[in-house]
């Protein structure tokens, strides 16, 4: 028996050969990867939750830290992409459940309540999110305008100072938040959470300017000349109108308005019955307020339940609360009824062919009048754009500025975000379009192509979006959730505190422990303990594959619990 220089032994004759099978020397010079047609791959997909989220938030990561106890690089990840967890973590409509793979075993992850929880705790701590080591240096010349303190604005700031711009933020109330502040009930958000949101973004180096108003106390010409670059963020400031007679009487009232009243403290007198003309948000949450201030609220919406806009969430807590919904109905007119109140004039609709918005076209049907007396009538049809406050070529229509899928204007070096835009209306929705502006804004500032923000392509992920279909089962099991909790309704539709009570820090940990960190690798070692070649190794970076002895076999892909590897034709 004789060892050969490539590491290979012959045997000299019969004697030599051993009475059994056995090694007598390594098995590497025989490259059995030279048989295989197919060859697994290690690459992440897209989790479902991440694919349509909002603000682009990096959410199974997120999950990941929060599961291990490390708050503070959680907090850190999710500030990556959201300025505002602690206001998303409360009012964001929270599609990123829908599609959650947990739910076939024991129930969506509490994405939401979980993002409240860190939000909360970052803001107790005082986290501000990392530096950017290429930050400019200020006073540069890298001033930057932006226009409305809404959550797109906010945004917007937020992601032009990470990018080492000095944003200055004008608002024309007298405290900053636009709708969050103004337009969104204490018992959704409290104005204490958001104050210290703001906080954060001032304690990174963002300043405002309270109590001045475009097209009053400066112009955009003046921003233009004073700035690199103006950002136009501002919100919806026009209401719709009814436009039916008597929608002026006294005790008619704006829906944005009223919320604004009560959010200040200074709410008026509502009297016992009110009626809400709309279905959206704005609607639900006039009601859930003149109920808190003493009033039975009835909702008046020319469709039905179905085709109602406002979150259902919202809808089912308001009912609980004793808010009355009357479906397939409109207003026609209003009149002051003898002795004091208002004669509401109502007719029965019938749904008919879809309209522009996709929705059954509501059609009055004859002959079936109602009146309904009532002390006050709330108008929650939508709120517009008032576009007075800026020149005729940004204007695109009656409710939005011009500008294109980079953010830009007419106007050379002024862009637009948020309602003013053309938007949608969710706040994580203007979280996105905030930071895109900021991405657009350094892109034409620096001289750099533009890159929209994008959290699959940033992490070198697939986009393919992981299904439960792929997962190994047997390497998860059957597990409850936690649900946040609510107060009862016979209690808060007494007050405006928060309705929605907040997770303990065993609660989080143990709900984030639910996910299933769809299409991720976690290094469980499955892939290299099972592989029968010994072809993958473990590194600092993950796992390596010597495709010169993989024989494509697959074990390695079957054994993976969560989809992170894949098998592809061999070369």
């Amino acid at each position: 028996m004789k060892t050969e220089p490539d590491g290979r032994v012959t045997f000299t004759g019969e004697a030599d050969l051993p009475p059994v099978a056995m090694s007598f020397a390594s098995t590497a010079y025989n490259k059995t990867g030279s048989w295989k047609y197919l060859e697994p791959y290690h690459q992440d997909l897209t989790p479902p939750c991440n694919s349509v989220c909002l603000a682009g938030n990096d959410i199974v990561n997120v999950m990941r830290r929060i599961e291990a106890g490390d708050l503070r690089e959680a907090a850190l990840l999710l500030l990556e992409t959201n300025p505002l967890p602690s206001v998303t973590g409360r009012v964001c409509p929270h599609p990123c459940e829908k599609p959650c793979n947990r739910k076939a075993m024991g129930g969506a992850v509490s994405i939401r309540a979980l993002e409240r929880f860190l939000g909360d705790w970052a803001a107790r701590e005082g986290v501000l999110p990392s530096p950017v080591p290429e930050a400019l240096a200020p006073g540069d010349g890298r001033s930057v305008a932006v226009v409305g303190s809404g959550p797109a604005g906010l945004s917007a700031a937020y992601f032009l100072r990470r990018a080492g711009f000095s944003p200055t933020v004008f608002e024309a109330a007298r405290e900053t938040g636009g709708l969050l502040r103004y337009g969104i009930p204490a018992y959704r958000l409290p104005n204490g959470v958001l104050d210290l949101e703001i906080q954060r973004l001032a304690g990174i180096g963002v300043r405002f300017e309270t109590g001045v108003r475009l097209g009053k106390d400066f112009y955009l010409h003046d921003l233009a000349t004073r700035h690199a670059a103006v950002v136009l963020a501002f919100g919806k400031n026009a209401t719709r109108g009814l436009g039916i007679p008597g929608e002026n009487l006294k005790g008619v009232w704006d829906g944005i308005d009223l919320l604004a009243r009560a959010k200040a403290g200074k709410p008026p007198a509502l009297g016992g019955e009110v009626a809400v003309i709309g279905g959206g948000n704005t609607a639900v949450d006039c009601a859930r307020t003149a109920l808190r201030l003493g009033g039975k609220a009835t909702i008046l919406y020319r469709r039905t339940r179905r085709e109602m806009p406002a979150f259902k969430e919202e809808i089912e807590e308001a009912i609980e609360e004793g808010i009355r919904i009357e479906y397939l109905a409109a207003p026609v007119s209003l009149s002051r009824r003898p002795g004091g109140g208002i004669d509401l004039r109502c007719v029965r609709m019938a749904l008919g062919e879809p309209d522009e918005s996709g929705r059954a076209r509501p059609v009055a049907v004859p002959g079936s009048e109602f009146t309904v007396a009532v002390d006050a009538v709330v108008k929650a049809l939508g709120e517009g754009v008032d576009l007075g406050i800026v020149p005729e070529n940004l204007r695109k229509g009656e409710w939005r500025v011009s500008c294109d899928e980079r953010r830009r204007t007419p106007v050379d070096n002024v862009f637009a975000c948020g309602d003013c835009a053309g938007d949608e209306g969710t706040v994580a929705d203007a979280i996105r379009a905030g930071r895109e502006a900021a991405h657009a804004v350094a892109s034409t500032l620096l001289d750099r192509p533009y890159a929209p923000p994008n959290l699959t392509r940033d992490r070198g992920a697939s986009a393919e979006v992981a299904k439960f279909k792929r997962f190994n089962r047997a390497y998860f099991r059957e597990e409850a959730g936690v649900s946040p909790s609510h107060r009862p309704a016979s209690e808060r539709r007494a007050d405006f505190r928060e309705v929605a009570l907040p997770l303990g820090e065993e609660e989080a940990r143990a709900e984030a422990a639910r996910c299933f960190k769809c299409g991720t690798c976690v290094r469980c070692d499955n892939c290299h303990v099972f592989c029968p070649d010994m072809a993958v190794t473990k590194t600092a970076r993950g796992y390596e594959i010597a495709y010169d002895y993989c024989k494509g076999c697959g074990v390695c892909v079957q054994e993976c619990p969560r989809a992170a590897i894949h098998l592809r034709r061999a070369p």
